[in-house]
């Protein structure tokens, strides 16, 4: 018991009162454009990340549009965005886009 106090005070100190952060940054942004209905809002919601990965159209099960195929189509016309990496899959192909070539 006189353990569990001891590790108790010093998270208490340490963690709560603040010199030390648990927070640890990810880095990792998580928007929605799996959600939108068209090609159109797909693409301009992508085009405001520096690093674009699309996939190819597949079938799925998940909720949203099939709109993969147009959106490469509109990747590899668009200036300022550069094409860094394709990789073919049986059934899909992805592509890794970066903004500003």
């Amino acid at each position: 018991m006189l353990a569990l106090a001891f590790v108790l005070q010093l998270f208490v100190r340490h963690v709560v009162i603040g010199q030390i952060s648990t927070a640890t940054p990810l880095n990792l942004v998580v928007r929605d454009e799996l959600y939108f209905r068209s090609a159109q809002e797909t693409g301009d919601a992508l085009l405001k990340s520096n690093i674009l990965v699309v996939s190819s159209s597949i079938q799925h099960t998940r909720v949203g549009p099939r709109v993969g195929d147009e959106l490469i189509a509109r990747m590899d016309a668009e200036k300022g965005i550069c094409l860094l990496d394709s990789m073919s899959f049986p059934d899909v192909s992805l592509r890794v886009y970066r903004r500003g070539c």
